[in-house]
């Protein structure tokens, strides 16, 4: 599922906070009821699309939120801090 709308101030074009590259669209995956977000490269390389990811995090972070529970610490990911 590809997500080519604003999200969390993200937008193709924008600089990608992992390496610096232009992002042609940001890509929301879901995988077993967690979402991940990661910012997808295109280049034309021998006339041939190259597609290139960048994880950019987790939509929340669950498992340690809850360990760190006590601490009240909340836990984000690079989407969340855009």
């Amino acid at each position: 599922m590809r997500a080519t709308g604003s999200l969390a101030g993200l937008r193709p074009g924008d600089t990608c906070p992992r390496c610096g590259q232009p992002i042609s669209f940001v890509e929301r995956r879901v995988i077993r009821g967690h979402v991940y977000y990661y910012a997808t490269h295109v280049a034309v390389v021998d006339g041939r699309k190259r597609f290139r990811k960048c994880y950019l995090g987790a939509e929340q972070y669950t498992y340690v939120t809850g360990q760190h529970a006590d601490l009240g610490l909340q836990i984000k990911g690079m989407i969340q801090e855009l």
